[in-house]
């Protein structure tokens, strides 16, 4: 309902003949539209588009910044772009205003997870009223919840957080889209279904309107000196240098203060920056115990077949045997 979909809609399908893209295939075939395939590229997305007159595609934060980064971007005819849906990881909101003024269109964020299908909506007339400098904080967000489903935001304790837009908590959801358990893993499934909620491992805080802000997944929050860090927050600062692609933000082992904020920054191609040039951009934005300390630059970033930073590759070699930097 939310992709408003028509019969004379084309659906791109980005590569993965699994997931959440399949499924909203699935929704344009039922209504007899075609689905264009290909095997993500940002030059090959832009092709389908202009050869096939591509209407739909769901993507994620990189495909949309790769694909505005292609060299003749402005060449292409996308006119016949009518909705774009994006998710599958944060998505800072000064891309989603880049992409709102790149892409002739209007642009859907859905919220979900592989256990529980997409939970949350951030409509088009979100998004519309949003860059016509109407609640746009609200780009931030990751909408308000979906059709026939429960969504809470509780503490540790398991009770709800009030809706004041910064009291944080974990997003638990009660929906019949929520999986059943995880195969041959009932401790896994315990821990994660209780009674008849999914705790998501996703922590947010919501405003008075329902609108949830997610903050971080849990296992990603960084804790230095006793400081809570929102690898999420320090991403979106990253991004408001111009020539940044992409970044990933971890915490590393700190002997003095527990961790210490890392980034993993990919350039936009023919963009260069220094160490210091991204640490003054976050810096901006950021307290200064939340800017990272150190800055790596790399040409790529490891990802899942979805698409989604694999931050665990990332952190990993810095945690293993207790290695100490």
């Amino acid at each position: 309902v939310a992709e408003r979909i028509v019969p004379t809609d084309v659906y791109m399908l980005t590569g993965q003949m699994f997931h959440i893209p399949v499924a909203l295939a699935m929704n344009y075939l039922a209504h007899g539209c075609p689905c264009v395939l290909i095997n993500f590229e940002a030059r090959k997305a832009l092709e389908a588009i202009q050869k096939e007159k591509v209407s739909a595609f769901l993507g994620i934060t990189t495909m949309l910044n790769w694909m505005m980064a292609e060299k003749d971007f402005e060449k292409f005819d996308l006119s016949s772009l009518r909705n774009i849906q994006y998710g599958g990881g944060p998505m800072p909101s000064s891309v989603v205003r880049a992409a709102l003024e790149a892409f002739p269109c209007t642009l859907i964020q859905g919220y979900g997870q592989t256990e529980g299908m997409t939970m949350t909506f951030l409509s088009q007339e979100d998004h519309e009223c949003a860059i016509q400098g109407i609640q746009e904080k609200r780009l931030s967000s990751c909408g308000r919840p979906g059709f026939v489903t429960e969504v809470s935001v509780v503490d540790a304790d398991g009770n709800p957080v009030p809706k004041d837009g910064t009291t944080s908590g974990e997003i638990i959801i009660k929906s019949e889209a929520n999986m059943v358990g995880y195969w041959q893993k009932p401790d896994l499934t315990a821990e994660t279904i209780k009674n008849g909620w999914m705790w998501t491992g996703d922590i947010a805080c919501w405003d008075e309107d329902g609108y949830l802000f997610i903050i971080d997944r849990a296992k990603d929050m960084i804790i230095s000196g006793g400081e809570n860090i929102y690898s999420t927050q320090v991403e979106a600062a990253i991004h408001n240098h111009p020539g940044v692609l992409e970044c990933a933000v971890i915490g590393i082992p700190d002997i003095e203060w527990g961790e210490s904020v890392k980034a993993i920054v990919v350039m936009k191609p023919g963009e260069t920056a220094s160490e210091q040039a991204i640490i003054d951009v976050a810096r901006q934005s950021l307290a200064s115990y939340q800017k990272p300390k150190f800055v790596e630059f790399r040409d790529s970033l490891p990802k899942a077949p979805t698409g989604k930073i694999l931050k665990r590759e990332l952190r990993d070699p810095y945690w293993s045997n207790d290695k100490k930097i």
